[in-house]
């Protein structure tokens, strides 16, 4: 059984490019949930969550590589800075995975627990819909989310990501980021100056 989090990662890489689908952040909290559900899919612990994000990354790299689904290029962004990209070798076995996937949301097949795990994750992270381009965005995430609410360990694991996404907002705000909106407080009633209402006093005695 190919681990959850190798597959993840593969799905996270554009066919093409062999760019990230996700900033490197979080790719790594997807990657840590994916630790999660391979424990309880039954793979070998190895470590499992006491292995870095970066760790477990490379290692799902390494994997992906020996075993022929993508190979290893370099570009430079911007003419400059050396990049390593992903791009995929076998795409049919990619392809194969996104139709147990598909069929798994949308033709009500029942799917064994590394699928699930895929669907919830990736659902999370908000980057399913880009794995099923014939489909329309707003019904793979509706029929996702009936998915999940089907399956309690889809639940858990689509919950354990978003507070991931959550702590490390809040992290990152918490260290002096400052947020993209700061809603202004309406204003109160105005101070009375003492001198003017002492000035409006006399004005209604003289009166």
């Amino acid at each position: 059984m190919t681990p959850v989090s190798h597959n993840l990662l593969w799905l996270l890489l554009d066919d093409d490019t062999g760019r990230p689908l996700l900033d490197r952040a979080t790719t790594g909290r997807a990657l840590t949930v994916a630790a999660v559900a391979d424990i309880a899919c039954g793979a070998p612990r190895q470590h499992g969550r006491s292995l870095s994000s970066r760790q477990r990354r490379e290692r799902s790299l390494a994997t992906l590589h020996s075993t022929r689904c993508v190979r290893r290029d370099s570009i430079r962004m911007g003419g400059v800075v050396p990049r390593t990209v992903w791009p995929t070798v076998d795409l049919p076995g990619k392809q194969a995975l996104r139709r147990a996937l598909e069929r798994a949301l949308f033709d009500a097949q029942q799917p064994d627990r590394p699928t699930r795990a895929l669907i919830a994750i990736l659902h999370a992270a908000d980057v399913l819909a880009v794995q099923f381009p014939r489909w329309p965005q707003h019904e793979t995430g509706y029929w996702a989310g009936q998915f999940i609410v089907r399956h309690s360990d889809c639940a858990e694991l689509a919950e354990s990501l978003r507070r991931l996404d959550r702590e490390a907002l809040a992290d990152a705000l918490g260290f002096g980021a400052r947020p993209l909106f700061v809603p202004r407080t309406p204003p109160g009633p105005q101070p009375v100056s003492p001198v003017g209402h002492r000035a409006r006093a006399g004005r209604s005695t003289a009166e």
